[in-house]
């Protein structure tokens, strides 16, 4: 048998003698994250279909921010998302992905929410952290009548409801 790394891709199955196919992720390909590929799009539609028209969600890095902002796009939603703020400074380029796809991008802590404020008054430095980051979009849906918090990945889809 040819070494692996000779053969093309489109003949894997053949090289190695096996009638299973070919499902070999390449991550690279998917803008808004691969791992939530398939949990953004059912958040998305499930709130669509429930009459929401606002997701309110967090990112750390920034993968969920990207996968919730792009998901929001193609179901006609709007996206808010509260990024980290060390990783909002850090990583422009994801914030630039989410804005791209439509997503409106704040820095955790933010002014737009009671949690972040106290959070900026009790330390203008904050950094943030992924559960401030939580809080506020938990805050921004729970005042907001047409807005669910989307969690990221760490749930199953039925966790796109009100807090």
């Amino acid at each position: 048998m040819a070494s692996l790394t000779d053969v093309p891709r489109h003949r894997l199955e053949a090289a190695l003698g096996t009638p299973a196919k070919d499902l070999l992720q390449i991550r690279r390909c998917f803008p808004g994250g691969f791992a939530q590929a398939q949990h953004r799009h059912r958040q998305a539609y499930y709130n669509k279909e429930a009459g929401i028209k606002r997701i309110a969600t967090e990112t750390g890095a920034g993968q969920w921010g990207c996968a919730m902002s792009l998901a929001g796009q193609m179901f006609g939603l709007e996206v808010r998302v509260y990024m980290v703020k060390v990783s909002y400074d850090q990583k422009p380029y994801r914030r630039s992905m989410m804005q791209t796809w439509g997503g409106e991008v704040f820095a955790s802590p933010s002014m737009e929410t009671n949690t972040g404020r106290a959070a900026l008054a009790a330390d203008p430095d904050n950094q943030g952290s992924l559960g401030l980051a939580i809080s506020e979009a938990v805050e921004d849906a729970a005042t907001h009548d047409d807005t669910n918090y989307a969690l990221g990945s760490v749930l199953n889809t039925c966790c796109c409801t009100r807090p």
